[in-house]
């Protein structure tokens, strides 16, 4: 591990030495779990690749548009029509904030918004929502120091390894929805654009 001190010492890393620092640490819960895949969890070559594609894809989404503004302003109505529904009585309000935001992430990756009722889109943010709570335990930090031992010992590093396949499974299906109604004339959102760019890929 290298720690840097200092803005000028950091701004000469990042900016002059750019290609030797653009490196990220792995975890071994993380590693394990997403085997380095996708944006956020990727590393290395696959993550540069991963993350030049989803800039330029949301941006052609309309990230920092106005496109992407009339769609927060969207889940924006409807979330002010679901907090007037409880009549300015006391309520848990995580799910429903939780579910405006991840509207609006999946309304640019899918194409459309869930209910807030949607038992799936409900079932899906208790997983993350879990996942992050689990992540912060004593076991979980275990893991990520004595990975080979903890993998065969009890704690609830087994519940994100179980949630990330039930995540898993719902991502395959979409994809797998998606990739039967393609169009590539008409790529309506980011799994489409991910699944043209797939195409030209394989040979």
């Amino acid at each position: 591990m290298v720690i840097l001190c200092g803005y000028e010492t950091v701004k000469d890393a990042l900016v002059n030495h750019a290609e030797e620092f653009s490196g990220r640490g792995t975890l071994p819960i993380f590693h394990d779990v997403n085997k380095e895949n996708g944006v956020i969890f990727a590393n290395g070559e696959n993550w540069k690749v991963m993350r030049r594609f989803a800039l330029t894809t949301l941006r052609d989404f309309g990230m920092g548009k106005r496109t992407l503004e009339d769609k927060i302003n969207e889940e924006c109505d409807f979330l002010a029509q679901k907090l007037e529904f409880f009549k300015g009585k006391p309520f848990e309000n995580t799910m429903i904030i939780n579910g405006a935001i991840a509207n609006i992430i999946v309304s640019i990756l899918l194409g459309h918004r869930f209910d807030y009722e949607d038992p799936k889109f409900l079932r899906l943010m208790s997983i993350i929502n879990e996942n992050i709570r689990v992540l912060a335990s004593p076991s979980v930090m275990f893991y990520n120091t004595f990975p080979s031992l903890m993998h065969w010992l009890p704690g609830n590093h087994h519940k994100i390894h179980s949630n990330v396949a039930e995540f898993q499974r719902f991502i395959r299906e979409t994809f797998t929805d998606y990739r039967d109604k393609l169009d590539i004339n008409d790529q309506r959102n980011l799994i489409d654009v991910f699944l043209v760019k797939q195409k030209e890929n394989i040979p």
